[in-house]
């Protein structure tokens, strides 16, 4: 099925307006808080590294484990147990 031209632009106009200007007001509002969360932040970035440059390849199928562990750290990370 084709999409028309200008529906395409469209969205990508639509797009543009509405992510970036809801990521900015986003952390206007709301910043984020890493105090004393840096070296978990840092661990979660090496792994999530790591894993992105070692994928499995299951019957010439490559699958990477990187939403499986990014899921458990963000459920680690919002737990209502820190609230700042």
């Amino acid at each position: 099925m084709e999409v028309k031209k200008h529906k395409r632009i469209g969205v990508w106009l639509l797009w543009l307006l509405i992510v970036p200007g809801g990521i900015m007001l986003t952390f206007h509002y709301d910043p984020p808080h890493i105090n004393g969360d840096e070296w978990d932040i840092f661990a979660f970035l090496v792994l999530m590294c790591t894993l992105a440059l070692i994928p499995m390849i299951i019957n010439n199928t490559p699958i990477s484990a990187v939403q499986g562990v990014s899921l458990a750290v963000s459920s680690y990370m919002a737990c209502p147990l820190k609230w700042y």
